[in-house]
């Protein structure tokens, strides 16, 4: 932290009971210009004892033997006042020109003290932007880690559930949760006139459908067939996304056919990855996307 020298306080000094004419006007100022503003209405600014000079003297002694707390709202002070241009609340009175005149003065004067201040009050609020950017990212992180977590914990909730109608009902909620969480905008199951859609997705710019499967069996080739032709008949550039917690049957991984071959495959095996935090699920989505364009190896 820059050392503010004495001569800038002085002129500091020299220039706060000068800037506002009246008491009220100079106290709204000082509350203004600083964040410790609670110090400003301990001055007694109703005592006619106390002049502006009085005030301002005393607010910038026990700001001074207080560097730890009021460093940064000493710097303001300087910056603000010797950035000072307007002064046309002084026109309300008869000898307006003269005040004016003298509170010029007073500014400049201190203007010629705040060399590397401007710059080292901007470095100082750079280092505050990133301290909170970090701190952000520290929450969003945390708040990310305990969502994982409990949709881990509630993973293992759905494995006990006996009933497959049920089971499967909340494996598409869970899903929903966790497409959510990566911000992969999920969109819930819903019905054509011809056909049951298990939800919908968007991952860089491409559209996905999504089927989603909790069976005791793997996944037969005929199932991804099916899934293939509801995918085949929507616009040209959408994909499909085939999940079987269980997994699929060899036919369905090497099958070449058209209409499978615009479908990727993720098993349960691919969402612990996810959910032990090994890889996140859009990375995943990517990779799976670039091997099958690459190789034709769709899980």
């Amino acid at each position: 932290m820059k050392k503010i020298s004495s001569a800038a306080l002085v002129a500091l000094k020299n220039a706060l009971p000068i800037i506002y004419w009246e008491k009220n006007d100079l106290r709204l100022f000082l509350e203004d210009a600083m964040k410790n503003n609670v110090i400003v209405g301990t001055l007694g600014w109703n005592s006619t004892a106390k002049s502006k000079k009085n005030l301002t003297d005393e607010l910038v002694d026990r700001m001074t033997a207080r560097k730890d707390l009021y460093q940064e709202d000493i710097l303001s002070l300087i910056i603000e006042v010797a950035n000072m241009t307007d002064f046309s609340h002084f026109k309300k009175w008869p000898d307006w020109q003269e005040k004016e005149k003298k509170a010029k003065i007073a500014v400049t004067a201190l203007r010629k003290h705040t060399d590397g201040f401007i710059e080292q009050m901007k470095e100082n609020d750079r280092i505050q932007e990133r301290k909170q950017k970090q701190k952000m990212a520290l929450e969003a992180k945390q708040h990310f880690e305990q969502k994982l977590e409990k949709l881990k914990n509630d993973f293992y909730t759905i494995l006990g559930i006996e009933n497959a109608q049920a089971k499967g009902y909340e494996l598409e909620k869970w899903l929903h949760e966790l497409f959510l969480l990566f911000d992969l905008d999920p969109k819930p199951s819903y019905k054509t006139e011809y056909e049951q859609i298990d939800g919908a997705f968007t991952h860089d710019g491409t559209d996905y459908l999504m089927e989603a499967k909790w069976k005791k069996d793997l996944t037969p080739l005929d199932d991804l067939r099916g899934f293939g032709a509801k995918v085949k008949s929507k616009l040209k550039n959408a994909l499909g996304v085939f999940i079987s917690i269980n997994g699929f049957v060899d036919a369905c991984k090497s099958c070449k056919d058209e209409i499978v071959m615009q479908i990727l495959l993720i098993d349960g095996r691919n969402l612990m990855e996810v959910l032990e935090g090994r890889i996140r699920l859009d990375d995943m989505i990517r990779e799976k996307r670039r091997k099958a364009a690459f190789t034709g190896d769709k899980y």
